[in-house]
């Protein structure tokens, strides 16, 4: 649900369902979504209890971890959204009476696009969990499983709503906001590092929970696993975090990418006219020295050398709008995490080709 807002309460107004519900648990907040993990964990035990079944020797007691452990980075996710939505009020000015953000917040983050997001991710979990195979014979033990990979997909499907969300506010902003170049900011990208960097923040978050999902799809028992199209579906399924991490940050760092270069480009170019005229103008004057001064042309000279310092110091900004530190930390967990489905997928066509 996202409340009544005007342009200075974007962030602010962004309270998920889930956040409103996870806040009534008592408890510190980032522990409150591990609590939600204990009804599954004890509930899908209690079956295997009661079948003869030790259900901590096939990982399946790892779903209710999961449920809590996503859920957490789902809120961590959410938080890093508000954080983004002030940025990007920061470095491109949309007017006041323009509603279309307030609209673009409204829908994409509503409960009901959240919920029809997370209803289909979480069937499309559940499916795939029946593919792969599922190795219980115990009606209820199946029906266990199958609604802890329900809600795992259902969880998923609230970031990869945020994720539609995000790329939806970057690209209105880029076509109708406007952006002037920072040239004394200090992260050395005009002052776009405050959204580019902050974009790889959220992709981040989605990977480290694609690694939990990778760990668990690839290692269970799947009673199908035989079946060749069954094993590159399971590879499918642990890459695709990636591929959700890849299109929140590659999408909208292009754009960001294309309006930080294009602004920089207009910046130089003024520069060099301005740097033009001055030389033109320094010697006209002294071309007709009778008609100058020492201090006209010391003027003119300071002004030249101010904006040659001008002119290095915008030539000096990145075009990417990301730091150093961010860019090099999320590169390394892409192809760390990344190297787990890879290094499988290797394993298994490797077999497929010895045979």
């Amino acid at each position: 649900m996202v409340q009544d807002m005007d342009s200075d309460t974007y962030a602010s107004s962004l309270v998920p369902f889930y956040e409103q519900w996870i806040s009534k648990i008592p408890g510190p907040v980032y522990l409150k979504p591990l609590l939600v993990s204990i009804p599954f964990l004890f509930g899908h035990a209690l079956l295997g209890l009661s079948f003869g079944v030790n259900v901590f020797l096939d990982l399946s007691w790892m779903l209710s971890i999961m449920i809590g452990g996503i859920l957490m980075l789902v809120i961590i996710a959410t938080r890093r959204l508000r954080v983004f939505l002030d940025r990007i009020y920061e470095v491109f000015y949309i007017s006041s009476e323009n509603p279309v953000p307030e609209e673009i917040i409204r829908n994409v983050f509503s409960t009901k696009t959240m919920l029809s997001f997370g209803v289909f991710f979480g069937g499309v979990n559940s499916l795939l969990g029946i593919f792969y195979g599922i190795w219980y014979q115990e009606p209820f033990l199946i029906a266990s499983l199958l609604i802890q990979f329900f809600v795992i997909g259902g969880v998923c499907g609230f970031a990869i709503s945020g994720i539609y969300g995000v790329l939806k506010l970057v690209r209105y902003a880029v076509e109708y906001g406007a952006y002037s170049l920072e040239v004394t900011a200090c992260d050395q990208c005009g002052g776009m590092s405050r959204v580019g960097s902050n974009l790889l923040e959220f992709a981040l978050v989605s990977l480290i929970g694609g690694l939990l999902i990778a760990y668990y799809v690839y290692n269970s028992p799947w009673s199908n696993t035989d079946w060749t199209l069954v094993m590159y579906a399971i590879y499918f399924w642990m890459g695709f975090p990636h591929l959700a991490a890849i299109v929140v940050v590659s999408v909208p760092l292009l754009q960001l990418h294309k309006v930080l270069a294009a602004e920089k480009n207009r910046k130089v170019t003024a520069i060099s006219n301005e740097r033009r005229n001055l030389r033109e103008e320094l010697l006209t004057k002294l071309t007709n020295s009778n008609q100058v001064s020492e201090d006209q042309v010391l003027l003119l000279n300071t002004k030249y050398s101010i904006l040659s310092e001008l002119s290095n110091e915008v030539n000096a900004i990145r075009e990417w709008p990301f730091n150093m530190n961010s860019g090099v930390s999320f590169s390394l967990t892409y192809l760390i995490t990344l190297a787990i489905p890879l290094l499988e997928l290797w394993q298994s066509l490797s077999g497929l080709l010895a045979e």
